[in-house]
C-alpha cells in the first residue's frame, strides 16, 4: 500500500474516533440523561437556578432549555418537536395538548401564580406612577402581541382601566405604542436599555433582573388570572427523571426558590 493511502487511511481512522468521541460527550437527548424543557421566557430564571441546585444531588441528570413565548412553545409541540417537560404562563396551553393527546393527565398540572407590573425605565424623563399614565403622559410603551400570554394579559388589564370609565385612555395608549413583542424577555430588556419607557411585564420579570427598572404595582381590580402551569410529555423517553425533577419543584423546601423570583407556589407536597 502507498504512502499517500496509508495517509489517506490514518486521516479517516482519526476523524470517525474523533466524532464518535464528540458524540460520547454530548447530553443524549432522549436517552436517559438528559431533560429537554420548552419554557416559558419569564420561568427561565427561576429554572436555572432550580437546576443548578437539583444537580448538587443528581449530577448525571443534564439539561437543556429552549425559552420562548409559551404560544411558540405550543406551536412547536403541536408539530412534534422534541421535549420532555412544558411549562407555560398559560395553563390553556397546557391544557390544549392535552386534549391532542400529547400528554397524560397525571402528568400536568399548576406551580404557581404571577401577577402583572409596569415596569419603567429607571432614567426615564416621564413621571410615571400608576397603570393609567401610559394613556394620558406622552411615553414610548412596549406590549406584547396579543398571541403572547404576557400581551393577552397585558390586554386584559387594559379593557378593565376602559370599562370603568377612564375616556380617551385607549387612544393614548395607541399612540404612545411603538413595539409589539412576541416574549416578555425582549419587551423587558428593551426597557431596560432604555428603548422605551416602560412596559406591562411579570412580577417574576422584576425580581429576576432590576436593573435599570422600577416597580409600579398595578391594583387587584385590573389584574387578570395567571397561571403557571407545567407538563410531560407523553413522547418524553425520560419520564423518570422528567418526575423527579417535578417533584423537586414542589418540595416544600424548595418553594422559597419561587417567592424569591416573585412568583405565588401552589402546588402541594
Amino acid at each position: 500500500m502507498s504512502k499517500n493511502k496509508n495517509h489517506t487511511l490514518r486521516k479517516v481512522i482519526f476523524i470517525t474516533i474523533l466524532g464518535w468521541l464528540i458524540c460520547l460527550s454530548l447530553p443524549k437527548f432522549g436517552y436517559g440523561n438528559t431533560i429537554k424543557i420548552l419554557s416559558a421566557s419569564s420561568f427561565k430564571p427561576l429554572l436555572t437556578e432550580a437546576i443548578i441546585n437539583f444537580k448538587k444531588t443528581n449530577p448525571n441528570i443534564n439539561f437543556i432549555i429552549d425559552t420562548q413565548g409559551s404560544q411558540i412553545l405550543k406551536f412547536q409541540i403541536q408539530h412534534g418537536v422534541l421535549a420532555d417537560i412544558f411549562f407555560s404562563a398559560d395553563i390553556s396551553y397546557i391544557d390544549d395538548i392535552l386534549k391532542m393527546g400529547l400528554i397524560d393527565v397525571a402528568n400536568n398540572g399548576i406551580l404557581c401564580k404571577n401577577e402583572m407590573v409596569l415596569l419603567k425605565y429607571k432614567h426615564s424623563l416621564v413621571k410615571i406612577n400608576d397603570i393609567t399614565d401610559i394613556g394620558y403622559k406622552k411615553i414610548n410603551l412596549i406590549l406584547g402581541v396579543k398571541s403572547s400570554p404576557f400581551g393577552y394579559y397585558a390586554q386584559e388589564i387594559i379593557k378593565k382601566i376602559t370599562a370603568i370609565g377612564h375616556h380617551n385612555f385607549l387612544e393614548g395608549l395607541q399612540a404612545n405604542l411603538i413595539s409589539l413583542e412576541s416574549n416578555v424577555g425582549s419587551a423587558v430588556g428593551k426597557v431596560r436599555f432604555g428603548l422605551a419607557d416602560a412596559t406591562i411585564a411579570y412580577k417574576s420579570d422584576f425580581y429576576a433582573n432590576s436593573n435599570n427598572l422600577v416597580l409600579i404595582t398595578i391594583l387587584d381590580k385590573y389584574q387578570p388570572d395567571i397561571f403557571y402551569g407545567y407538563a410531560i410529555l407523553k413522547a418524553s423517553l425520560v419520564k423518570h427523571d422528567a418526575k423527579k425533577f417535578i417533584a423537586y419543584l414542589t418540595l416544600e423546601a424548595r418553594k422559597k426558590i419561587f417567592t424569591k423570583y416573585g412568583f405565588i407556589p401552589l402546588l402541594e407536597d
